[in-house]
């Protein structure tokens, strides 16, 4: 549905001086005077009125008005370019039985105006649209509560919130569940304040315009939330009737929404009772939460998550926990997190990917994290041993120094075991095989970029020596001195073996290796 002049002039501020042949006419072009661009259809005219040099007085407007009279343009646009100009008298006298409306504009330059008018034109042809081609474009896309808010606020160049009712309270004092704001939004940060619902206008007449609109979302007779519009324009009709049909899908989202979060809660304690040690109260929660249904009947992965490079007491962990909550909730809304033991524990679908999550939860956070992931399991009595797997691998991510990554349990391969010997044990034993090679040193972390390269390259020594930037016979000299020290671990399999295990040791360990 084209805009008229009088909807045009609304949505863009702009103020009507001369309606010519009548304000509801519709107008489907913007061009401005001097530059290219098409004449026929019922245009909108720019013209900048500008002095010949700066600081100089404006020159006369009726002749420049004078030739406008003679083109097809359905309205013009005065728009004085440095100063802000009251329109003069002569204006209403110059068009009067001119079929060409006059609206008046702040001060601004000419392009960016016209490609606003363009802007809001376009959006009031797809506000337009009929109803059913609406729906059908909405439920094309995610129909999630996130999903449907920005959609809106995109359609609407508006600032959108969706809030959910709290128990016993009404839904001006509800909980904030999506927020977004279009691309075309201009304006001030929104107050609801003073905003005022929607309100059904008389028969035959046109629904007052507003600029703050709440609407109420409701799901089988029961209020459950509210989602507020504000834009510095009016919304004409046929925006509050887009408003109103994507409420309704809103409705439904958020009445899932509501539905997981009520899930989620119920299943936090459980989850905590399945992972504590107290063995009579684990058994009796997990036969609980198979007769209630509380975990979701779908192969999970258990994540472990701890700060990398930093300590959180217990408040700083719980603000951790919001906050990987609210960011793996957008890709798995039935995921289940919680803190245990001074971690924040995640269940999340086995069918996801998890460098994705990983993904999800940095851009979520202001930490480096260490992420661990268990193995699938799809047994509730498997979570507690899923959780060890994953408190494992975490632990030895942040002894590798893997920030801002994900260690999944099988991808530690022997590591694992390492890991479990006593730290005494492993620095003996790395003492013992590495000698010198194990200090501290540039010389001994040297020998041990050699050695690692060695190992990636499976003993050739062409490619070990491309991976650390060495000419062939200097990284063939290296290995010959290392062997004097270590022994012939390039001839003898029980020296390999035991040179590459105290490396994997020494990088447990060791700070700076990791």
């Amino acid at each position: 549905m084209p805009m008229s002049i009088s909807g045009l002039a609304a949505a863009a501020g702009l103020t009507v001086v001369s309606t010519g042949a009548g304000a509801d006419r519709p107008v489907t072009g913007v061009r401005v005077e001097g530059k290219p661009g098409r004449d026929d259809g019922p245009t909108v005219l720019v013209l900048p009125w500008k002095p010949v040099r700066r600081g100089a007085p404006l020159p006369p407007l009726a002749d420049r008005l004078e030739g406008v009279l003679r083109t097809a343009a359905t309205a013009v646009v005065v728009v004085p370019a440095d100063r802000s100009v009251h329109p003069p008298a002569e204006l209403t006298a110059l068009f009067a039985g001119s079929p060409t409306a006059v609206l008046w504009g702040p001060p601004q330059e000419p392009e960016a105006l016209a490609a606003r008018l363009l802007s809001l034109m376009g959006r009031a042809s797809a506000t337009g649209r009929e109803a059913d081609d609406m729906v059908l474009t909405l439920l094309e896309g995610d129909l999630d509560v996130a999903s449907l808010t920005a959609a809106l606020a995109d359609a609407l160049g508006a600032d959108v919130t969706v809030t959910a009712a709290s128990r016993g309270q009404g839904t001006s004092d509800g909980v904030e569940v999506a927020h977004a704001r279009g691309a075309g939004f201009s304006g001030a940060e929104p107050s609801f304040d003073t905003a005022s619902p929607l309100v059904d206008a008389p028969d035959g007449a046109e629904p007052p315009a507003a600029t703050d609109v709440v609407l109420d979302l409701r799901h089988a007779g029961r209020l459950i939330g509210a989602v507020r519009l504000a834009r510095a324009a009016p919304l004409s009709a046929p925006e509050l009737h887009h408003a109103g049909l994507t409420a309704r899908l809103l409705a439904l989202s958020l009445s899932a929404h509501e539905g997981d979060h009520r899930h989620r809660a119920a299943a936090r304690p459980a989850l905590a009772a399945i992972l504590n040690d107290d063995l009579a109260a684990r058994e009796n929660e997990i036969r609980r939460s198979r007769r209630l249904g509380t975990f979701p009947v779908r192969s999970a992965v258990f994540l472990a998550v701890v700060p990398f490079g930093t300590s959180l007491g217990s408040t700083g962990l719980q603000r951790l926990s919001r906050e990987v909550e609210a960011a793996v909730l957008r890709i798995d809304p039935r995921a289940v997190v919680i803190e245990h033991e001074g971690y924040v524990v995640l269940v999340v679908g086995a069918d996801l990917d998890l460098d994705r999550v990983q993904r999800t939860v940095y851009r979520g956070v202001s930490l480096p994290l260490c992420v661990g992931a268990s193995r699938p399991v799809d047994d509730v009595r498997r979570f507690a041993g899923a959780f060890r797997q994953a408190q494992r691998a975490v632990v030895i991510a942040k002894a590798l120094g893997w920030a801002n990554r994900v260690a999944t349990y099988d991808s530690l391969g022997v590591t694992r075991l390492l890991h479990q010997l006593p730290e005494y044990e492993r620095r003996e034993f790395t003492r013992e095989v590495l000698g010198a090679v194990a200090g501290t040193g540039d010389v001994a972390a040297e020998g041990r970029r050699v050695l690692r390269s060695y190992r990636a390259a499976n003993g050739n020594f062409s490619e070990a020596a491309r991976q650390v930037f060495l000419h062939h016979n200097t990284y063939r000299q290296r290995i010959v001195r290392l062997q004097e020290q270590l022994g012939d671990f390039v001839n003898d399999p029980e020296v390999r073996l035991s040179v590459f295990v105290a490396l994997d040791l020494h990088r447990l360990d060791n700070d700076r290796d990791a």
